[in-house]
């Protein structure tokens, strides 16, 4: 798959088989992260691995936090994204004191990579950015003290592959001068 069917193929995939995402195809996924451009090339990047009960246990502190705290039940849905995938990866910013902008927009590129490379791996991923609502204690869990969450990205081969969604016609969303 060459890189323009790979982002025509890439989709926000939440439904997920029980087969495992391959310790190689991962670090293939976390490979391109590494490469991905950044503000000043400062990679302000973190990756944290989870599989299986460490899964489950961001899976129970999400509802946990939903239980306590009305206002984040919007993450619902989200959490049972969470709790399908066979591997999440939480994206951590680790230099959150710089220029936030500039930060995000590289952890952006980053993410965006890690998606890519697992369209062609065939592998589905969907960004999650509702983990959020428990970004204290995950930074507390896995010691990412002084970092901050910027988003998860939940893998897993799909169980099935949503349709395209609508998408702007080219001339809606652009103005050309010469």
């Amino acid at each position: 798959m060459d890189l323009q069917e790979a982002i025509k193929n890439r989709r926000s995939v939440r439904k997920f088989n029980e087969e495992n995402v391959s310790k190689e195809d991962i670090m293939k996924i976390l490979e391109s992260a590494r490469l991905a451009p950044s503000a000043k090339n400062m990679q302000p990047w973190h990756f944290v691995v989870l599989k299986n009960e460490q899964i489950e246990h961001v899976y129970q502190m999400m509802v946990d936090k939903m239980e306590k705290d009305e206002s984040t039940r919007v993450a619902e849905p989200t959490s049972r994204t969470v709790r399908r995938a066979n591997t999440l990866i939480l994206v951590f910013n680790t230099m959150p004191e710089e220029s936030l902008i500039n930060m995000e927009q590289s952890l952006g590129a980053a993410i965006e990579n890690m998606l890519l490379q697992a369209t062609e791996l065939g592998i589905g991923s969907v960004w999650i950015r509702m983990t959020y609502i428990i970004e204290d204690e995950l930074r507390e869990c896995y010691h990412m003290d002084g970092m901050r969450l910027s988003a998860t990205v939940a893998l897993g081969h799909y169980d099935e592959l949503p349709s395209p969604r609508p998408r702007k016609e080219i001339e809606d969303i652009m103005t050309w001068y010469e």
